[in-house]
């Protein structure tokens, strides 16, 4: 049974809380929201599993008649695989997907400073004595954020060259001109040694590189950090929808300048048309499992400016059809469409023969589904995955025909940016 209390007049930041009560626990979350059109972040743990097809999760919805102003529920904490996704479409030997089983959790409203505690219980008393435990323990919480200090410094190396990356872009150029693509993603990694607490480096990059979708997953064996700013699937009760990104430009410091590039991206008919081409692929996935025209484009070639970066983002919404579920909308979705190129069978199958490893979680998804199926996943993408001490940075963009080699490989080099300058990194490219 599912119970909450919201505790107004009691608002500590959510950095301290997770570093006090959760950053020294084998499994943990933070996803912060401070900076998403819904600012509610969300901290809690769990016990960890792997799993290999989506057929392996189960909902179990409980008797819900709480009124929140989130959606966020007990459930499930998952980082996807994209070899998995690629499996299901019949394609390699799959991967292994990261879950975390949630039955609490603490939510911040940013807006109204206020915090609620959730969980899914057996009785209000175990409830109250896990909500007392929490009272004590964070009763000395405050200022523990401030303490993380000192410079982090690490090397990294490309796996794909300069010579190695322009061919690719020419070798998926030739696949384009065949017939067998209209566009493909074609993607690398930095990898490298990190000697530092990923929990350092999650703080410091949203603190520089503030992000909708910023989150750290501890799944014990392995760490994700991402700053990204995309969302792949959300769901709420039927209604759901994916907001891909295509569409890249260099932020500039000066403002004439700045203003000058994102109109030159809102006008690139290039970057139009691959945008495009991914929002038909998304309505396209979404078809599957929808109602009968339900499927909608809310938002197209919307401009959003982050930290380092302009893009384009638009937004399919569409409404779950009788007899399907969330996992069902979200294997039909995954691996998304703006990480893959369409059409998605022949461009997976193509990008898994070129690229020199496999993604793994990389430009997967990431996030959370609860249990009566109200979702939010983002993409794997300005994500750094460290497991030990070994960690990657995934990196890619999209080609079509009409794309420049060279301009393709320094975007590629863009996105990497963020995170590079963050961690203190030099790249041998």
């Amino acid at each position: 049974m599912l119970f909450t209390e919201k505790l107004t007049n009691w608002w500590y930041n959510p950095d301290d809380v997770y570093l006090s009560l959760y950053s020294k626990l084998g499994t943990s979350f933070y996803f912060d929201r401070s900076q998403n059109r819904e600012p509610y972040s969300i901290i809690g743990s769990g016990e960890t599993f792997r799993f290999s097809n989506f057929s392996e999760l189960e909902l179990n919805p409980s008797e819900d008649n709480l009124e929140t102003p989130f959606s966020f529920r007990p459930g499930y904490v998952l980082a996807l695989n994209y070899e998995m996704g690629l499996a299901q479409m019949g394609i390699g030997d799959g991967g292994e997907s990261l879950g975390i089983r949630v039955d609490r959790a603490m939510v911040f409203g940013h807006h109204e400073k206020a915090c609620w505690l959730l969980g899914d219980f057996r009785s209000q008393q175990d409830f109250d004595n896990w909500k007392h435990s929490v009272f004590l323990r964070i009763a000395l919480t405050g200022g523990e954020s401030l303490m993380l200090t000192g410079d982090i410094q690490t090397s990294l190396s490309a796996l794909s060259s300069e010579a190695d990356y322009l061919q690719s872009v020419l070798d998926c150029q030739m696949q384009i001109r065949e017939g067998e693509s209209y566009q493909l993603c074609l993607t690398t990694q930095l990898r490298g040694q990190l000697d530092a607490d990923p929990i350092n480096v999650f703080y410091k990059l949203k603190k520089r590189h503030p992000s909708p979708f910023a989150s750290l997953i501890n799944f014990g064996s392995t760490q994700l950090v991402s700053i990204s700013p995309e969302l792949f699937f959300k769901s709420n009760k039927s209604e759901m929808k994916s907001s891909p990104i295509k569409g890249t430009r260099p932020r500039s410091f000066d403002k004439d300048e700045d203003l000058k590039i994102s109109k030159e991206l809102l006008a690139n008919e290039k970057e139009l048309a691959e945008n495009l081409m991914i929002v038909d692929l998304v309505r396209n996935d979404f078809t599957r499992i929808s109602e009968i025209d339900s499927v909608v484009t809310e938002k197209l070639f919307e401009l959003q400016s982050f930290s380092s970066v302009h893009q384009l983002v638009s937004t399919v919404k569409a409404r779950l059809a009788e007899g399907q579920s969330t996992l069902d909308a979200i294997a039909s979705l995954f691996p998304a469409g703006s990480m893959t190129g369409a059409p998605k069978h022949s461009a997976v199958s193509f990008l898994a023969s070129r690229e020199s490893s496999p993604r793994g979680l990389y430009s997967g998804a990431f996030g959370w589904i609860a249990n009566n199926g109200d979702s939010e996943l983002a993409m794997t993408i300005r994500s750094l995955i460290q497991t030990d001490n070994q960690f990657s940075i995934g990196v890619g963009g999209g080609i079509t025909w009409g794309s420049d080699p060279k301009r393709e490989y320094l975007e590629m080099q863009l996105k990497a940016k963020a995170l590079v300058e963050a961690i203190g990194g030099s790249v041998t490219w």
